[in-house]
């Protein structure tokens, strides 16, 4: 299990020069991606900000003879800073794929859920709805979401296999909270793909503006 959790920690950390990019040139928001409103891009410049002062005050007042320790910090706090650049990056070249009738729900490298287009039954945006919240109501619900992005339910005909990264198994599921920064464009595309989608209208929010008529 450590050596799993190493590979994956290694293949997001590979994912950094990705997430800068994406932080500099952040991709145009759409149905399939999920990212444009994720509080990772701001994290990873609090790290970047805070690290150099923090080297700087901690090197002077600590004694010398903890240097060990303070270079252990150093390179734990960089390497802090590099793999939540990676989470990043990969949540932003993997956004969600729907092609040849079938659909991949990403979570950049931490998970995916694949089906069948025409096993999607219905698609709920959840505007507002916070992480623990959705996941205390929801128990037996998947959860492929980063803090931040607009939430959306998508339930399945069938239940669907679940693969969570890097070791944390599989299971079934019969639904699964999903991000997109576009629900609308996402239900266009599933429709588009496949047969018609149940939209469930969430209560109004005015300030999601993609959110359409019900």
């Amino acid at each position: 299990m450590r050596i799993a959790s190493f590979s994956a920690d290694v293949a997001i950390m590979r994912c950094a020069k990705d997430g800068l990019r994406a932080i500099v040139a952040p991709p145009a928001p759409g149905g399939l991606t999920y990212t444009s409103e994720s509080v990772l891009p701001i994290l990873v410049l609090l790290l970047i900000v805070g690290i150099p002062p923090d080297f700087v005050v901690r090197h002077l007042l600590v004694p010398h003879q903890y240097a060990v320790w303070n270079v252990t910090i150093d390179i734990a706090e960089i390497a802090g800073a590099v793999w939540l650049c990676g989470a990043f990056g990969s949540m932003s070249k993997m956004p969600h794929v729907i092609e040849d009738g079938k659909v991949r729900f990403n979570l950049g490298l931490f998970g995916a859920i694949e089906t069948d287009v025409r096993n999607v039954s219905s698609v709920t945006p959840q505007p507002g709805a916070r992480r623990r919240a959705l996941r205390a109501a929801s128990r037996e619900t998947a959860m492929l979401l980063s803090p931040g992005t607009v939430a959306v339910r998508v339930d399945f005909a069938e239940p669907v296999e679940l693969r969570t990264y890097p070791f944390f198994g599989e299971r079934c599921v019969s639904s699964v909270f999903v991000g997109s920064d576009r629900p609308s464009e996402l239900l266009s595309i599933l429709e588009r793909e496949g047969r018609p989608v149940s939209f469930r209208c969430p209560a109004s929010d005015p300030k999601r503006r993609d959110m359409p008529d019900c």
